[in-house]
């Protein structure tokens, strides 16, 4: 299980399904099946950044801290890898 802990944000990938909770959702997390998954980038701002993933069904943001661009892109990379290897 890979997971990634930033403020009010935790992203986890098993391998074949992207979890997303955020501090701010209502609810709980969304989960979305690296299958469905078109196309992911990380998105730089002046303060915070975003991670844009584009599923069959839509596309997600994700605002987080733009000093943790490090660890998404190589979170986001280890899922886009995964999903090349044909998830």
């Amino acid at each position: 299980m890979d997971e990634l802990r930033l403020p009010n944000l935790i992203l986890a990938f098993d391998g074949r399904v992207i979890e997303i909770f955020q501090h701010s959702a209502r609810g709980g997390g969304q989960r979305y099946h690296v299958a469905h998954l078109q196309a992911g980038e990380v998105i730089e701002g002046r303060k915070d950044a975003r991670l844009s993933l584009t599923f069959s069904s839509g596309r997600v943001l994700i605002s987080f801290p733009g000093d943790a661009v490090g660890q998404m892109q190589g979170f986001l990379g280890r899922i886009l890898a995964q999903r090349t290897l044909g998830a």
